[in-house]
């Protein structure tokens, strides 16, 4: 007798269904050969893998040390649940004056998403592979810096660059409006990276210490954009100033 691993079965050896579908596999085998169950295998994972070491996690995909160990578990649970209510295929706005936590709300819920990103994108022989590939964050003046690097080289890979952030799964943009919109075509390309990322279902983290209806008054396409997003108003007292002068702020 064979299974849909294509070996014999022993006597002694159990049939039981895929953990993830109806095939028949043989213990002490949990999943069969489908490729869609190896990837849910592989987020699983992964998961556990974030888990278990949160902090090397962040660290390896470049967040900043300061923000290294940040979870989402220590904000509210008002704001804990609406994130884990989040679908993947939405996008999130986080404003409100400076230093209110926005863009370490960002990063924490950055890696939850991480962890549920789709199947699809996993590679279940090496699940871990490539998952600088899945998610970025970048300044949204650094971004506009890259693109004006290519301008003035000889070789313009401005359109490389912009298709970047067009295609990366999952971006956070970071301080929009930050004093570095300096032209229309700033306004223009980014206007264009939220544009596609939306109408490809991208999910999208952006903050801002401006509302939408303050980014209204300023270009009303890129606030057009921003409505679509799940928002978050983050509120209180300048966090940066209580640790200035040695203060624990809640």
């Amino acid at each position: 007798m064979t299974t849909n691993h294509g070996s014999t079965k022993r006597p002694d050896s159990q049939l039981v269904k895929c953990k993830y579908c109806e095939n028949v596999v043989v213990e002490p085998v949990t999943i069969c050969d489908r490729l869609y169950c190896r990837q849910l295998q592989g987020r699983e994972n992964l998961a556990a893998s974030i888990e278990a070491d949160y902090a090397g996690w962040m660290h390896n995909l470049n967040v900043p040390t300061r923000f290294i160990g940040i979870e989402l578990k220590s904000f509210p649970g008002n704001i804990v649940k609406r994130i884990m209510d989040i679908a993947w295929s939405e996008s999130l706005f986080l404003y409100g004056p400076t230093g209110t936590t926005k863009t370490s709300l960002g990063f924490a819920a950055a890696m939850e998403w991480i962890k549920r990103v789709p199947p699809k994108l996993i590679n279940p022989d090496k699940p871990f592979y490539g998952m600088k590939g899945i998610w970025q964050r970048v300044r949204s003046c650094d971004m506009m810096r890259e693109v004006k690097r290519c301008y003035r080289s000889a070789r313009d890979d401005s359109d490389a660059v912009i298709h970047h952030y067009e295609n990366i799964p999952m971006l956070t943009i970071d301080d929009i409006f930050g004093g570095h919109m300096e032209t229309e075509h700033d306004e223009a390309m980014l206007t264009a990276v939220l544009d596609a990322r939306y109408e490809w279902c991208r999910p999208t983290i952006v903050t801002s210490n401006l509302s939408v209806a303050d980014v209204r008054a300023m270009d009303s396409r890129l606030a057009s954009r921003l409505g679509g997003y799940v928002k978050f108003r983050m509120s209180g007292e300048d966090r940066r100033e209580y640790e200035r002068h040695g203060k624990v702020k809640v």
